[in-house]
């Protein structure tokens, strides 16, 4: 019987390779505008509030993630967070 990995160990395996290989991400990103980049992580966050995400989905969510804070936010965690903050604040329930 083979063993294969739970889906949050991929997940976890999945984000250590897209920090410490930039160029797989932006490789494997969808070619997407800074402003569809930031509305599809808005979503991303939004389904997530709601519900268990599939594989699949978290890993398109995490590599938008990476792209969006590495395009837009020049990889600092800490603007990108301060934008989604405000972003939550002027569309509550959003």
């Amino acid at each position: 019987m083979a063993i294969f990995p739970s889906p949050s160990c991929q997940l976890a395996v999945a984000a250590i390779f897209l920090v410490t290989v930039p160029s797989a991400f932006s490789q494997s990103a969808p070619e997407l505008s800074l402003e569809q980049l930031k509305s599809s992580y808005l979503q991303c966050e939004q389904r997530a509030e709601v519900k268990i995400t599939s594989g699949g989905e978290a890993m398109r969510c995490s590599v938008i993630y990476e792209v969006l804070k590495q395009e837009a936010f020049n990889g600092d965690y800490g603007r990108l967070r301060a934008w989604f903050d405000d972003q939550a604040a002027a569309n509550p329930g959003s």
